[in-house]
């Protein structure tokens, strides 16, 4: 379009019936494309959702975080995982230690270590589950769930030992 003095002139052969046409399919394309790109970020949102598992917990006392699940409980969560404790706890300098000096299980050193062993059990899960993303990490056979096997976690949790 050329300014003519205060109005407009139209290039040749354009109409103003012409111009709003073409406004008006830029409209209509402006609000598709807005759609388009609200429904994939919709989609991506929902897509992106966690999917959360029934977790049958046959063992409470072997269900190392969270603490306080009754054996025979159901509860939902995102992403539980299993371990070896025993593997786990023999990772421990504590323990090495009680094998490699054949300290004596009801000696008073052996209890002082045993205790030493469990506080690093317990932060090493709490750093696993904290950087792995895992919502529950229980004992193999501490819990079930339908359908699905449980990422093994135990190698996760000895690399967080220290």
């Amino acid at each position: 379009m050329i300014q003519n003095g205060d109005q407009w002139d139209r290039p040749r052969g354009s109409t103003g019936v012409d111009r709003e046409k073409e406004l008006r399919g830029m409209k209509h394309l402006l609000v598709i494309f807005l759609a388009l790109g609200l429904g994939l970020t919709l989609q991506a949102s929902v897509a992106a959702q966690p999917t959360k598992v029934k977790v049958k917990v046959v063992n409470g006392q072997r269900v190392y975080s969270p603490r306080n699940l009754a054996s025979g409980s159901t509860v939902e969560k995102v992403k539980p995982a299993l371990v070896d404790a025993k593997r786990i706890f023999d990772s421990t300098a504590q323990y090495k230690r009680i094998k490699k000096e054949g300290i004596k299980k009801n000696s008073a050193e052996y209890k002082l270590l045993e205790a030493a062993a469990s506080t690093a059990f317990k932060n090493a899960v709490q750093r696993a589950m904290s950087q792995h993303g895992y919502d529950l990490i229980a004992e193999t056979g501490a819990i079930t769930v339908a359908g699905k096997s449980l990422p093994d976690a135990t190698q996760k949790v000895i690399d967080q030992i220290q």
